[in-house]
């Protein structure tokens, strides 16, 4: 199941006050090749889960100084999850944490991007995590087979996520010129060419908030005013900032 599907319908609210069940605590993954998927198409760790543990492991060193005694210092945090479950053949999750690729994966190509939130507030992680198969089958005669995963956190410290805050575009319109590769808020680079002076770049956030900057070169374009082009190429920079997100699209342009 997608994101957006297990969202469909649900407001989470800030000022939400009271218990939090398992089941209002979201993890999902990036499913994509290349691990460029927008975070609403990420597939929800769901079908077939009995439980996912989110633990945060501390990290500190301890020395004793003269006359203060001893003193522990934290010096870092590394995130886990720990997935167990019966295994489900034709869930997107588990499909692409299960598949031989991941597997017998090492280095940057077994890691993932992540987010993990709570359903009733919005409020959670975005990250990268390293993914460790432990056990892909198992069990004793006429049960389901179990599965043990493990996701670890890796590189940089989770930023600060927010379901709804969005810092893609919806859509990029430079006149009628055609972009190559065909337009999705994932994708970040395009190519497009032509022979006029000047075309109307138009560009739409998908978050209504959202704040939006247009450059070609060092030249600042309205959203919806015209650009002029030089010969040749052509760097047009949209930088799009949305709370605590924000990305750039940048479309080279080349005029004959």
């Amino acid at each position: 199941m997608k994101l957006s599907e297990l969202m469909k319908g649900i407001t989470p609210s800030a000022d939400f006050a009271g218990f939090v069940m398992a089941d209002d605590m979201v993890l999902a993954i990036d499913v994509s090749e290349a691990q460029d998927a927008a975070v609403e198409d990420y597939a929800v760790l769901q079908m077939g889960i009995e439980g996912v543990d989110p633990s945060l492991n501390s990290e500190t060193s301890e020395k004793n100084y003269l006359r203060a005694g001893k003193s522990t210092t934290k010096t870092g945090t590394q995130r886990t999850f720990g997935i167990s479950g019966d295994m489900y053949k034709g869930d997107e999750a588990q499909d692409k944490l299960l598949s031989h690729a991941m597997k017998y994966a090492t280095g940057q190509k077994a890691i993932v991007n992540y987010v993990y939130f709570n359903m009733l507030t919005g409020e959670g992680e975005k990250g990268k995590a390293s993914v460790a198969v432990n056990k892909d089958g198992g069990g004793n005669g006429g049960e389901n087979a179990t599965i043990d995963i493990e996701l670890s956190k890796s590189g940089s410290a989770p930023t600060e996520f927010v379901w709804g805050v969005s810092a893609e575009l919806s859509s990029i319109a430079i006149g009628a010129l055609e972009l190559s590769p065909e337009f999705s808020g994932s994708v970040k680079s395009y190519t497009a060419a032509t022979t006029n002076e000047s075309d109307v770049i138009t560009v739409t956030a998908a978050a209504d908030n959202a704040v939006i900057s247009i450059k070609v070169g060092e030249t600042v374009v309205e959203n919806g005013a015209a650009a002029t082009w030089s010969s040749g190429e052509n760097t047009v920079k949209i930088k799009v900032i949305n709370d605590t997100e924000s990305s750039e699209y940048t479309v080279v342009v080349t005029k004959s």
